[in-house]
């Protein structure tokens, strides 16, 4: 009887989790597709207005860098919390794959904005360039504690694979 109530709870609580994520991402996708009205506007403002092509243009660039990244993070949230059933305990490969995608994805949106910042303060006053190279530097390290991730996962799965070898001729052995 314990059982039961505990498994209608799981099941009640996996479609609420599912329900709050597939809410955030398409609220995040809504947001997405409302910058990239934004940032097309920009460049329409650029193209056909008397005001200054090249601000107008960094700001579209900014703005669609922003609506991509938070694209991503929708699209990842709907494949891996919403339509994906999940195992208790995914294996190794698979939550390495989607952490990587993630952060990759993060890495991307921080750099390109950090360029873009770049690109406006090198227009206009070079001493408001510090907060764009901050930028840039954390998109930096994103990688390069992406790149570490990835190092020690491989030594951990060889090590995995290693064991399952040794267990497996221990097996045929006896």
């Amino acid at each position: 009887m314990s059982e039961l109530k505990e498994n209608s709870y799981l099941k009640f609580m996996r479609g609420v989790s599912k329900l709050l994520y597939f809410t955030v991402a398409a609220t995040l996708l809504l947001i997405a597709l409302m910058l990239i009205g934004y940032a097309l506007w920009e460049v329409w403002l650029a193209v056909n207005g008397n005001v200054q092509v090249m601000e107008k243009l960094l700001t579209a660039i900014g703005v669609a860098v922003i609506s991509l990244a938070l694209f991503d993070v929708s699209k990842y949230l709907i494949e891996e919390e919403v339509l994906r059933e999940k195992a208790l305990m995914r294996n190794l490969e698979d939550s390495k794959r989607s952490l990587t995608k993630f952060m990759t994805i993060i890495a991307i949106a921080i750099c390109l904005e950090a360029l873009v910042f770049i690109f406006e303060a090198g227009k206009t006053d070079v001493q408001t360039l510090l907060y764009p190279i901050l930028l840039l530097m954390s998109g930096v390290f994103v990688v390069i504690g992406l790149g570490i991730y990835l190092r020690i996962s491989a030594g951990i799965e060889r090590q995995e694979r290693k064991a399952n070898l040794s267990d497996e001729q221990a097996m045929t052995a006896k």
